[in-house]
């Protein structure tokens, strides 16, 4: 959902644009806009909204103002936009997309870029971020309330606005702003700041005399007003152009491209849907300012789950904070000297003595990285040690990882990317067939919301353009069909879990494709000790190893397997030897609860482990 206070106070879910009444209601939700994720209490917002003196209805209008626009704000199936906390009431920012937010990140930036003397690129960045704005800010809400942020965001934008003018003039683009700057100069006839950038540009256009006129009108208005002369710094502009100063007239020009800026990232994903917050967590780690050492970020989740997906579509949203490139790196079989080989490569960073080590080799990475700022999108990694290597030690870098393994004891965030949300799968298959069908919900849900299902489900019908979503959905629902027909859609549905399990030991293998058979809701430690003749320790360490494998999904203090990896696995496992089948059944078929459920005392009473020195 987006907010926009830049202008008229706006709510926007997607192309709409949400009714929020009169001017107290949208008082309100600036308040809450404004607080940075900090609880407002009820008393503050009665302050918002009748600064001298509160109705005795007070506190009831205001939760009937939350009330209404709680209900306006809501989104079918996600987290309430605004919520309940014990102190109060609370927008939380990172659910949110904040035009004021953007501007000061695009400020940021632009700052950034020209403090390193990236003039061509902080003038734009600037630009956008002047862009945002739509009017007076705060427009629309109880007079006096937005009064002291108004002025401070009205002076922001006025430096903005001079900042960007210089980063112009510094490329010497004074014939695009000089009328901008005239018009900036009328309408806020005592900012010196304004009134050099004009005398500047007039004077490299040849202007001398516009220029010279410029300071001396700048200077009687001064001296009317308040009896002041000008700043020593417009003073000292003045001068110089009265001496027809060659240095004034040649502009700072762009930082020479000494250093080639690598721009690696893949391709945006064109139909990215969804992750709101897991996407608000990467950007966060990856772009916080301020950061005393060198960001990372891991991704984890089973394959064709979207890791990859949403690094590169995060790196894309952040490239703009680095500034001395993007480098992509596919580390699937690679070792760690050969990886640091490729990201010098890629900088240009040249060697006059191939180093003879991974630990020589990543000792010159970090050197060459020091003084940069550069973000590595690291796909497929298999290792810590890998990581360690490639992680920079310089605090102006980043690095987004993809991983299919739980790298356990990594630093900074990890974050698990596990199925789409039922709303969000529903509207990728929108997105990717063109149609809202009725159908689509009970299709995401038979694809277990899994992106690579989904995509499969939709090549599906993509190649059999006869079908109707419902005629995919009645195929769908015989388990029998389901994995074959989405398998037709992408090898990779069936492919993936299967590798994964074929990849497991003898005990795990034979406990997974048992619980496959079982095809229980959920399952607990002591179920599978039972069965396996092990202690609860040990079966939970089995659950645990099929969980990092993203064979089961943890579920508090229980293990559940999704219905496609369930198919896969029990068809595998009755494709292998007989002895081990007919094993796997009879612990699946022990799992399997009965009319009056399955409580441990009759489980363990009723079932003998089974196999158990294979198991151990």
């Amino acid at each position: 959902m987006k907010f926009r206070l830049l202008g008229a106070i706006e709510a926007w879910k997607e192309d709409t644009a949400l009714p929020l009444g009169g001017a107290k209601p949208r008082t309100v939700l600036a308040a809450l806009l404004l607080s940075g994720g900090q609880p407002l209490s009820v008393s503050r917002i009665i302050d918002a909204l009748w600064p001298e003196e509160p109705p005795k209805t007070a506190q009831a209008l205001v939760h009937s103002y939350v009330a209404t626009l709680r209900k306006v704000l809501r989104c079918d199936g996600h987290q309430e936009v605004l919520q309940t906390r014990a102190r109060g009431y609370v927008i939380e920012p990172k659910t949110i997309w904040l035009d004021l937010t953007e501007f000061e990140r695009l400020v940021a930036l632009g700052r950034a870029a020209n403090a390193g003397e990236r003039y061509e690129q902080g003038a734009r960045l600037l630009r956008e971020s002047l862009g945002l704005w739509r009017g007076t800010p705060l427009d629309n809400t109880c007079a006096g309330f937005a009064e002291p942020e108004r002025v401070r965001l009205d002076e922001l934008r006025l430096a903005v606005l001079a900042e960007r003018f210089e980063a112009e003039l510094a490329i010497g683009a004074e014939a695009s702003v000089v009328g901008e700057l005239a018009k900036l100069v009328a309408e806020h006839p005592l900012q010196d700041r304004f009134i050099a950038l004009l005398m500047t540009a007039h004077y490299r256009l040849g202007r001398q005399v516009e220029a010279l006129e410029v300071y001396q009108g700048y200077r009687r208005h001064l001296l009317a007003l308040h009896g002041l002369e000008p700043a020593a710094r417009l003073r000292d502009l003045h001068g110089a152009i009265l001496r027809s100063s060659e240095e004034l007239l040649t502009p700072k020009h762009a930082k020479a491209g000494s250093r080639p800026s690598p721009a690696q990232l893949p391709p945006d994903v064109p139909h990215f849907t969804g992750r709101s917050s897991e996407l608000a967590r990467v950007i966060d780690a990856v772009a916080r300012p301020g950061l005393a050492r060198p960001s990372l970020v891991v991704l984890t989740g089973q394959r064709g789950i979207g890791k990859t997906a949403l690094a590169v579509h995060a790196c894309h949203r952040v490239a703009e904070a680095f500034p001395d490139g993007q480098v992509y790196l596919d580390l699937a079989g690679l070792s760690a000297k050969e990886a640091i080989m490729r990201v010098l490569r890629a900088l240009d960073v040249g060697t006059s003595v191939a180093p003879h080590s991974a630990d020589e080799a990543a000792a010159h990475y970090r050197s060459s990285l020091r003084d940069r700022r550069v973000l590595l999108l690291v796909d497929n990694a298999s290792d810590k040690e890998q990581l360690r290597a490639l992680l920079p030690a310089a605090p102006g870098c980043a690095m987004v990882v993809t991983t299919g393994e739980r790298l356990h004891g990594m630093p900074d965030a990890m974050v698990h990317i596990g199925p789409l949300r039922p709303e969000d799968s529903a509207e990728l298959l929108h997105k990717l067939i063109g149609t809202r069908d009725e159908a689509l919900d009970e299709l995401a849900a038979l694809c277990d919301h899994h992106p690579l299902a989904l995509q499969a489900a939709a090549a599906r019908l993509s190649s059999r353009p006869q079908w109707t979503v419902d005629r995919l959905v009645a195929r769908l629902r015989d388990p029998r069909c389901r994995l074959a027909e989405l398998s037709a859609g992408d090898p990779q549905v069936r492919n993936g879990p299967v590798s994964a399990y074929r990849a497991l030991g003898e005990r795990d293998g034979r406990l997974l494709a048992a619980l496959a058979i079982a095809d229980a809701p959920s399952y607990v430690p002591w179920m599978v000790a039972a069965l396996g003749g092990l202690s609860d320790d040990e079966a939970e360490d089995v659950l645990d190893r099929l969980a990092d494998a993203h064979l089961l999904e943890r579920d508090g203090d229980a293990y559940r397997m999704a219905g496609l990896v369930r198919l896969a696995v029990a068809a595998e496992a009755c494709s292998d030897d007989l002895s081990r089948t007919r094993a796997a059944m009879r612990l699946g078929l022990r799992l399997r609860p009965g009319d009056g459920g399955c409580r441990r005392s009759t489980f363990e009473r009723d079932s003998m482990p089974v196999a158990t020195p294979s198991l151990r």
